[in-house]
């Protein structure tokens, strides 16, 4: 008969560093923050379902139609939309990625939405990038107050072009009341 003698508790290096690494992800959570879902969610209305404004009104607190009209005015933005809109129409798939920008007001993000069309890996992908404007209420929610074309991708192999970035337009609030005569 054969005694059998209590292993010794060893805990392996290997185990230790996985564990780490998991309490690192945990730490350093990378989930989208309400004000980059809503703008994600803005583009995504303007781009697949561009006569749905009841959305994006609730979005931009009565927004829709400036931000609307501002980018059918503005021919870059006008053009980056349909032409993502024809791609779609095609069957070409689209993914909607968020990042901050670093502003100073804690009241007010600048977002970059990108979207991107086609395979993950370039060369075979289209990608354009909106910046969306939003600003936080006394409520703490977010709404949007622009949108306009960042950068926009001007061909299938090359970088954004940066020279598509502009001075970007935020709207004022819709106004209850009109008035019966200019103002002199």
């Amino acid at each position: 008969m054969t005694h059998l003698q209590p292993r010794s508790w060893r805990i392996h290096p290997l185990y230790l560093f996985a564990l780490s690494m998991m309490l690192v992800l945990v730490a350093c959570d990378q989930r989208s923050s309400q004000a980059e879902n809503q703008a994600v969610e803005a583009i995504k209305l303007i781009v697949t379902e561009p006569g749905n404004t009841s959305k994006l009104d609730e979005l931009s607190h009565g927004r829709a139609a400036s931000i609307v009209e501002s980018i059918q005015n503005d021919l870059p933005s006008k053009i980056a939309v349909e032409y993502i809109q024809a791609r779609q129409q095609q069957g070409i798939r689209s993914r909607f990625e968020a990042s901050t920008l670093k502003t100073d007001d804690p009241l007010k993000k600048h977002i970059v939405v990108n979207i991107i069309q086609g395979q993950p890996s370039p060369p075979k992908d289209y990608q354009s990038h909106f910046l969306v404007l939003l600003q936080r209420e006394f409520n703490q929610d977010w709404f949007v107050t622009g949108i306009s074309l960042h950068a926009h991708t001007s061909g299938l192999y090359t970088e954004p072009d940066e020279s598509n970035n502009k001075t970007h337009i935020t709207f004022p609030p819709p106004s209850n009341s009109i008035p019966d005569s200019p103002a002199p």
